[in-house]
């Protein structure tokens, strides 16, 4: 019998859904965000920091009963976002992301660190990341219509961004290192496999990606995982799902 496949949940949440106040920010986040000066920045920051917050409460019946302040989300040193339960390293890997007003984030074991990326299918995706793709990743998206390339190309471009966290070296790395290989002749309704190659990686990639709601998400783990489920939160002023719409 194989190894059985790690779990790993996902959650989005919306800008609208995140409290007006502060007092479910820990104190070091208090700290980081008045440090914060401009309103986007500031709204993206609160929208991470509410939807991991808000998968980690609701991924565990133990900490169902934490206060939202005792949840932190603080920036390692590489930048990548790590949880802390009551001041402590909590025993999960997470990955946030967002756009255009949702939050994003996965959660698994501790032992699988994960990255996921949020991204808006725009009709000219392909003209943004043209250079950041290889001459393969490009061939892949010949011969497509244009509401069908927009959509693979941010396929390739968020799965990028994914092995990219897992690496935990962000876009400090150029982009062409990551090889994004896809079945755009199968897509099915929820979750596709996707899988990468990386320079100088003494392993390959295999995650996931959907569409929804003009979204493309993606997830990635150090080891293979089962498609994500999502995570059921009891209540949110808010109820905003991505629905499959491929």
């Amino acid at each position: 019998m194989g190894t059985p496949l790690l779990d790993v949940g996902w959650l989005v949440q919306a800008l609208s859904d995140v409290p007006d106040d502060e007092s479910w920010l820990g104190p070091y986040e208090r700290s980081v965000l008045v440090n914060l000066r401009f309103a986007k920045r500031r709204d993206d920051w609160r929208l991470g920091r509410w939807t991991a917050k808000r998968a980690i409460q609701a991924s565990n019946p133990i900490n169902e009963s934490l206060d939202l302040s005792a949840i932190e989300i603080r920036a390692a040193s590489d930048g990548a976002p790590e949880a802390y339960l009551n001041s402590r390293p909590a025993p999960l890997s997470i990955s946030v992301s967002h756009s255009r007003g949702l939050g994003f984030c996965v959660i698994g074991p501790e032992d699988n660190p994960l990255g996921c990326d949020l991204e808006f299918i725009e009709p000219g995706t392909l003209d943004f990341i043209d250079d950041y793709i290889t001459a393969d990743e490009r061939d892949s998206l010949k011969n497509l219509d244009p509401r069908p390339r927009a959509v693979f190309a941010t396929v390739l471009w968020s799965a990028k961004e994914s092995v990219l966290k897992v690496l935990r070296e962000g876009l400090r790395r150029d982009t062409r290192d990551v090889l994004v290989r896809y079945d755009r002749g199968s897509v099915a309704e929820g979750w596709n496999l996707w899988t990468a190659s990386c320079a100088g990686c003494v392993h390959g990639f295999a995650g996931w990606w959907r569409q929804g709601n003009g979204f493309i998400q993606s997830v990635l783990a150090t080891r293979q995982i089962d498609p994500p489920h999502e995570i059921a939160i009891s209540s949110q002023k808010t109820i905003r799902k991505l629905r499959a719409d491929c």
